[in-house]
């Protein structure tokens, strides 16, 4: 799942014109900012806490606090994303990275540990 919407999020003219978009324009407009915080930040963390906590409640991940283990998840991947935007060159490279890292995160927080 989290390759198929990095994918999306990297490859999409329409995402990546608006990520760049609001990424130029949070410094000059209020609205700009707060959607860029909203965007990048905020609702990511909020979406993975929910998808964290359900997935803690069937076993699925380690118990832990799932808004902690979200800000963890998304930024790193974010912040590739963002390398996507500034150097394109580099984008195999970052999918090859937010890969590795997914599937470290799975080992690391995957199943309830005894």
């Amino acid at each position: 799942m989290t390759m198929r919407l990095a994918d999306y999020t990297v490859h999409d003219e329409k995402v990546v014109k608006s990520r760049k978009l609001l990424s130029i324009e949070q410094f000059r407009d209020d609205r700009a900012r707060d959607l860029a915080t909203k965007h990048f930040l905020t609702g990511l963390t909020a979406m993975f806490t929910s998808i964290f906590t359900g997935m803690m409640d069937k076993g699925l991940l380690c118990r832990d606090d799932p808004s902690m283990l979200a800000f963890a998840y998304t930024a790193p991947i974010s912040s590739l994303i963002h390398l996507c935007d500034r150097e394109p060159e580099k984008t195999e490279e970052a999918m090859a990275q937010i890969e590795a890292f997914s599937r470290h995160f799975v080992k690391t927080y995957g199943r309830e540990k005894a």
